[in-house]
């Protein structure tokens, strides 16, 4: 669980874990909970991107910011990955049928990073959109 904390007073919205001591949600006449008060509201989410999301969606102006103390970012891998069952082949003897060489395995989990995606958003960043 994740907390937005909404200010706009001071054009910041920082998102928490649950178990943040600096996060310190409450209903108040100003900022509410689950609802926008004059100056914010504190938001629950299940995932940190959909925090995030919500901002966007609602268009509410300020900052995007990750609190520095519980760091909610930490747990995100920073590249996207894929994951393929493969069945690997070991090389060796088929034919004599007393050793395992030539008989397949159980299939073996095998990452593999998508540097195309990495490659053209480090190309946005860098130099723009078209």
């Amino acid at each position: 669980m994740f907390w937005l904390d909404v200010d706009l007073k001071s054009g910041r919205n920082t998102v928490h874990r649950d178990d943040c001591i600096q996060s310190v949600p409450e209903n108040t006449p100003s900022k509410g909970m689950s609802e926008m008060g004059d100056e914010g509201g504190w938001f629950s989410f299940p995932s940190m991107s959909e925090a995030v999301r919500y901002t966007k969606i609602n268009r509410i102006n300020g900052l995007i910011v990750f609190c520095s103390h519980c760091k909610p970012t930490q747990s995100m891998t920073p590249e996207p990955r894929a994951k393929l069952g493969l069945k690997t082949t070991a090389l060796g003897c088929a034919a004599c049928g007393k050793c395992a060489m030539g008989q397949s395995s159980e299939p073996e989990r095998m990452e593999i990073t998508d540097t195309k995606t990495i490659a053209s958003r480090l190309t946005r960043k860098l130099f723009g959109s078209r």
